[in-house]
């Protein structure tokens, strides 16, 4: 998965951020080296070649020792570095520590310079990029194959809502046509990220983005519970020379906000329950729906079984409209390692209390990882509403990455007969192989 050297393919909504004025700690403009054009960065014989793969980083490790964990400002917010005169090291919980890195790269007929640059007499060691698009640079997470139970990226605990990614920037040259966007992401395409309204050239100004305000990359968006590349500066247009300095994540003391481990997606080795009486908590995010906007409303709810009122099952209802493609599905908000099941079957019993425009074609999937997560299985369903049991073999449904599994079980009726079609569940689970 890339993490960084995709781009996105077309412009995103308005610019949702605060400009918080001019002059941060992090340089002084008596050391202002802003009017200066690219061709006069102190380090222009180091330019990046134009490869797809070019890429260059360093760390913490190179430039100081200094660790970062939450602080409190004066205004009583808690303060999470991730550049402070370099890449900085978060402090997670349980002792882990997670060094970041600064990295660029750089996509065919993109470049960049990027390095850190020592201003105000080495008082500050600022984040000094050229980019030329599309190029991109990058702080992205550490290596944690160290630490038992612990996997790559960060937690953001109770920060979607509540937090801010602030940063000191200057812009040294721009052109007129360059397009930047900020961005942060859990691997590409699960991104979010939002266009950068340019401030005025040669003054340090402080930038503040409320983390609710990043827009998701077209069907993807970034999962705070696994952060991959806290921040990414990319041009997916034009040239830019810009300084950046004090990255930080900020929250109000109040949300109780905090940096934390990745847990190890721990291998489920049971039979495992979907739904039986209620969506098993395993799966935390329930049932829902991908509603094509002209297909109507579509609802679930859990109702007693018309032959054993002791028995609850969830009742799917499409909407009037059946010309369109929606799908209902379960998932987790964590992946789950079900690689187990690798030669099992999924099993689940289905009544179709009323066929609507559906002659009997159903489809179902599941999925774990990537852009392509699973394929399409065609199904054909009895209509005359009579519970019956379905099996069909895991090894079918294509996906992709079997220790990924976020969701377990999707089912819809075939694209244009949808219109009217209720039906009910029950049982839902994985088999492992006998």
């Amino acid at each position: 998965m890339n993490h960084s050297g995709k781009f996105l393919l077309s412009l995103i909504l308005a610019p949702s951020m605060v400009l918080m004025g001019c002059g941060s700690d992090s340089a002084s403009d008596d050391n202002n080296i802003g009017s200066s054009s690219s061709s006069e960065s102190s380090n222009e014989s180091s330019s990046s070649s134009e490869s797809s793969d070019e890429s260059s980083s360093f760390s913490s490790s190179e430039s100081s020792d200094e660790s970062s964990s939450s602080s409190s400002s004066e205004s009583g917010e808690s303060v999470f570095m991730l550049y402070d005169n370099s890449a900085a090291t978060l402090l997670l919980a349980d002792g882990v520590e997670n060094i970041l890195v600064a990295e660029a790269s750089a996509e065919i007929g993109g470049s960049f310079v990027h390095e850190p640059l020592d201003i105000n007499d080495g008082e500050d060691t600022v984040w000094d990029i050229q980019l030329h698009a599309p190029s991109n640079a990058y702080l992205t997470t550490g290596d944690m194959s160290e630490y038992d139970g612990v996997e790559n990226g960060i937690k953001f605990t109770n920060m979607a809502e509540s937090g801010a990614l602030e940063f000191e920037l200057r812009v040294l040259v721009v052109e007129e046509a360059t397009e930047l966007l900020i961005r942060m992401d859990s691997g590409w395409p699960n991104a979010s990220m939002l266009p950068l309204e340019l401030p005025e050239t040669g003054q340090w100004t402080s930038i503040s983005i409320p983390l609710a305000d990043l827009q998701p990359n077209g069907a993807n968006e970034v999962n705070f519970d696994e952060v991959i590349n806290p921040f990414v500066i990319q041009a997916s247009a034009g040239m830019a020379h810009v300084q950046l300095n004090d990255i930080r994540i900020t929250c109000p003391e109040e949300a109780e906000c905090s940096v934390d481990p990745v847990p190890s997606n721990e291998a489920l080795t049971d039979n495992l329950y979907i739904f039986e009486d209620a969506v098993d908590p395993t799966w935390d995010d329930g049932v829902l729906f991908y509603n094509s906007p002209e297909s109507g409303e579509h609802s679930f709810s859990v109702v007693a079984d018309s032959d054993d009122a002791d028995n609850d099952v969830l009742q799917i209802e499409f909407g009037p409209d059946g010309n369109w493609n929606s799908t209902m599905y379960i998932r987790s908000s964590t992946p789950k390692d079900l690689s187990a099941f690798a030669d099992g079957h999924v099993v689940f019993d289905i009544k179709v209390v009323n066929a609507g425009s559906n002659t009997g074609a159903f489809v179902m999937k599941a999925e774990g990882g990537g852009e392509n997560p699973g394929a399409d299985h065609d199904l054909t369903v009895a209509t005359d509403g009579a519970w019956e049991t379905k099996t069909i073999a895991i090894s079918e449904l294509g996906i992709l990455d079997m220790t990924a599994v976020d969701v377990p079980f999707s089912l819809w009726p075939a694209a244009g007969t949808q219109g009217g079609v209720v039906f009910q569940l029950d049982n839902i689970r994985w088999e492992l192989a006998e």
